[in-house]
């Protein structure tokens, strides 16, 4: 068997080279990931905030109560999961005579369209402010 008479430790060199390389992608890909969690947590906010205020909407549209009197201020209400939603306005845009309705008739009713606004703030700083609109045939005489 013959012995190499020089080592120059190339072998070394080239795997050392190889092992700094494999721990700067293991560490950008950690890095890459850790961002891509963080942007997917506040996505999953967002949406959460998105849905409480849409419930609070759906609250109050399925008030009738509301539309009769509506309130002259801000206001809250509870919604699943604990979340409190605020809801900001809820009043009358316009008021037109219904169609199909003969003039000659006593009570003719109204098409009156409302602005229900809501918005949620989440305990994890996503914040969101929904409005909707919704036109309601009403008694004649109930948009203020």
């Amino acid at each position: 068997m013959a012995m190499p008479e020089k080592q120059r430790g190339a072998v070394l060199i080239i795997s050392l080279v190889l092992l700094v390389a494999m721990t700067l992608l293991g560490v950008a890909s950690i890095n890459s990931s850790t961002v891509n969690l963080r942007i997917v947590g506040n996505l999953q906010s967002q949406k959460d905030a998105e849905s409480a205020a849409q419930e609070g909407v759906e609250l109050v549209l399925n008030s009738a109560n509301l539309f009769m009197n509506p309130p002259n201020s801000a206001f809250s209400e509870s919604v699943s999961n604990n979340r409190t939603v605020v809801i900001e306005e809820v009043t009358c845009r316009s008021s037109v005579p219904a169609q199909g309705y003969s003039a000659t008739m006593t009570l003719v009713p109204e098409d009156n369209t409302w602005r229900v606004t809501a918005s949620h703030e989440d305990p994890d700083g996503a914040s969101v402010r929904v409005q909707q609109g919704v036109r309601l045939r009403q008694l004649n005489g109930s948009c203020p």
